[in-house]
């Protein structure tokens, strides 16, 4: 019963939609021979063109009321539960693992602490103080650690006791006993005896005085946050703040 019920639906379709496409080629056909008089006499067809235009073709009230949305009764969806219009939660992500995300240090923990209980305060500045927080902070990221300054000075001493290292030809012959030995002359290779370490990229702000917004802001930052005992250099605490930085950028929580 429902089969013969859909083939007679579908048919019903068909045919409504064969004559509305009959009809759109009869308007396409009528407008091309209303183009066809306005072109031959065009003074004549615009004097006359309301009793060109009365035909009940080019009327929108000449449409079938079938075509004619048909009216819902929005009454009928009272007191339905909206949470069956919910999405489908897929299992995929139901049952999805956690992320494994690197612990935090207790130092790191704190260092975090200190600059979420000063954010405020940055906020609060003057734009151009503002500015000069973010150059302190592009700066300390461009500050050199220990270790990586420390690993190019130990390769360059190596290679510079390799250079001067004597070497000694086989064909030198062995002396006897009771024989007086005469000291080996050496053989230095005069390329690398010349050759000199590249120089040293110094940064940026490498004797270059300090303004005034930073000076001001330092003298601020010494009144809130005092001295405290310790045994960090500032190096020290230049890496550390470095290293943090790097950490943050990596975890995008800058």
């Amino acid at each position: 019963m429902s089969l013969s019920r859909t083939l007679d639906a579908l048919e019903t379709f068909i045919d409504i939609q064969r004559e509305t496409a009959d009809r759109a080629l009869a308007d396409i056909q009528r407008l091309i021979e209303l183009k066809r008089r306005a072109l031959l006499d065009p003074q004549t067809f615009v004097d006359n063109i309301s009793k060109e235009l009365d035909d009940p073709a080019f009327s929108i009230h000449a449409l079938n009321d079938e075509e004619q949305l048909s009216q819902i009764d929005w009454r009928l969806f009272n007191g339905v539960d909206p949470k069956l219009m919910h999405p489908v939660p897929i299992p995929s992500l139901l049952h999805r693992p956690p992320e494994n995300k690197p612990t935090a240090s207790p130092a790191e923990n704190e260092l975090r602490s200190i600059i979420d209980r000063f954010k405020p305060l940055i906020s609060s500045l003057p734009p151009e103080l503002r500015s000069d927080v973010a150059d302190g902070e592009e700066h300390a990221q461009e500050l050199p650690t220990h270790d990586k300054t420390e690993r190019p000075k130990k390769k360059r001493k190596v290679d510079r006791q390799k250079s001067i290292k004597p070497k000694i030809s086989a064909a030198t012959p062995r002396c006897s006993l009771g024989e007086e030995t005469s000291p080996a002359s050496t053989v230095v290779n005069p390329s690398s005896s010349s050759a000199t370490p590249p120089p040293k990229q110094r940064a940026e702000l490498f004797k270059v005085p300090w303004t005034i917004h930073e000076q001001h802001l330092l003298e601020k930052y010494l009144l809130e946050i005092p001295e405290t005992e310790g045994f960090r250099t500032p190096r020290q605490v230049a890496s550390r703040v470095q290293k943090y930085n790097l950490k943050l950028k990596k975890w995008d929580l800058r």
